[in-house]
């Protein structure tokens, strides 16, 4: 109860003022030098204008995490989820490049082809759905209807 509503104020809050700082980065480092510092964390490793990138990541972070937690119980969904998921950002991060060095852009770009080659090849090993998969088939078009509304907004 308490301990599940602590978490979303404190997700929530933080990816609201990430958000917000990332929506004035342009105007705000031009007129205060402390923006910059304070949100350092948020800019510093992308490309000047892939600025935004920092929220990008969160996204991809949550997504991620919430495999597990959307998926209970359901091997073939976590694994379609995960592929899609890393599918998507991988487009993104291809499309884009981000980083400020190539070396780091290869690498993250990697990482998630690796990801979706180690969720595909673990498929193998899940178990097979009682209800012919409707329920999976279900949440995931809720899913990727859910990743193309945030793609809309980012």
């Amino acid at each position: 109860g308490l301990g599940v509503a602590a978490t979303a104020i404190y997700a929530v809050g933080f990816f609201s003022l990430t958000a917000y700082a990332n929506w004035i980065a342009p105007t705000a480092s031009a007129r205060r030098p402390r923006f910059t510092l304070f949100f350092r964390f948020l800019f510093f490793r992308f490309r000047t204008d892939r600025w935004y990138w920092g929220q990008v990541l969160f996204v991809r972070s949550f997504a991620i995490a919430s495999v597990p937690i959307i998926g209970v119980g359901r091997s073939a969904m976590q694994v379609v989820m995960l592929t899609v998921i890393a599918g998507f950002f991988l487009v993104l991060q291809c499309l884009n490049m981000p980083w400020k060095t190539a070396l780091l852009n290869i690498s993250d770009t990697a990482i998630l082809a690796m990801v979706i080659m180690l969720a595909v090849g673990s498929s193998v090993f899940g178990e097979q759905e009682e209800d012919g998969g409707g329920y999976t088939l279900f949440v995931l078009l809720c899913f990727a209807s859910g990743m193309v509304v945030i793609t809309g907004i980012l």
